[in-house]
């Protein structure tokens, strides 16, 4: 049977989605270090729960056991999603993350090769910043004849949490990407565009 692990499931997002994943049915596991926040959690919606941190492989490798796919919701992404990716990769779990950090991204297709080897499937950016908002504009723009422009709005309902406040800080750049004949690359901005995109993290085009 398909299992699914949150790790990071008390945190903002990781609570979110383990709420709709319990309403949905889907066969649960929550994860993560604290073990008094995951007992409550775990109680409250009436799921399993395990506790194991990210430094030693075996004890990642050990609470990936019998899962099939992986939701990591735990950030700042940076510190935490090589170890999960490459845990991934070891058990046979599919991966996926809600990052908005192009670190992340280019770390998926460094493994990308491993991960095909092994079977399963690495994809970062499943949150709203990217697979809702990018895919979802990318979609709509082939469906254009000779699109010229999108712009895509964003509304933040309350602050941001900790780690969201975090990756953001420790990811803030300047650089615009476009996808090259299968690879990421840094393009050119027109003058007027600059003060926009020093606003944002990269901008990748799929």
């Amino acid at each position: 049977m398909t299992k699914l692990m949150i790790y990071g499931a008390t945190s903002y997002t990781g609570r979110m989605a383990a709420e709709h994943a319990r309403t949905a049915g889907t066969p649960l596991v929550l994860a993560g270090r604290n073990e008094a926040a995951l007992s409550k959690l775990a109680s409250e919606l009436g799921v399993d729960y395990r506790v194991f941190g990210l430094d030693e492989p075996a004890e990642v490798d050990k609470g990936l056991a019998g899962i099939t796919v992986l939701l990591k919701c735990a950030g700042p992404f940076v510190r935490t999603a090589e170890q999960l990716m490459t845990a991934a990769i070891r058990t046979g779990v599919h991966y996926l993350d809600t990052a908005a950090e192009l670190d992340s991204y280019r770390l998926a297709e460094v493994l990308d090769e491993e991960a095909k080897v092994a079977g399963i499937m690495l994809m970062p950016g499943g949150g709203g910043s990217v697979a809702m908002l990018g895919s979802l504009a990318g979609h709509a723009a082939t469906r254009v004849a000779k699109p010229f422009g999108i712009r895509v709005a964003l509304h933040v309902s309350g602050a941001l949490s900790r780690g969201s406040a975090i990756s953001a800080m420790e990811n803030v750049a300047t650089e615009t990407l476009a996808r090259v004949d299968g690879q990421l690359v840094a393009i050119r901005r027109p003058a007027s565009a600059s003060s926009t995109s020093a606003r944002a993290r990269s901008t990748v085009s799929l």
